[in-house]
């Protein structure tokens, strides 16, 4: 999965939440990256759906409604980059 996706999650996270909260749930999700990321790179799939799902948990709500928000945050984003 390209980067520029995880990327976009994480620039929504912190649209909303401390910085430290996101640490939290970058640690919590056990990414083999480390939570480290560029738009340009290529990364597992599976770190995607850790992420989510650690940001829903610690959000309270279900990973569903968050790729839904998600889904709305990147479209958004793409259209202002492109």
């Amino acid at each position: 999965m390209k980067g520029v996706i995880f990327t976009e999650l994480l620039a929504m996270a912190e649209a909303s939440l401390a910085p430290e909260i996101i640490e939290e749930v970058i640690a919590a999700a056990e990414l083999p990256s480390g939570g480290a990321y560029t738009s340009v790179g290529t990364y597992d799939f599976n770190e995607m759906q850790a992420l989510v799902s650690a940001f829903a948990e610690r959000l309270d709500t279900t990973a569903e409604e968050l790729t839904q928000a998600f889904g709305k945050h990147l479209f958004g984003a793409f259209q202002t980059s492109h």
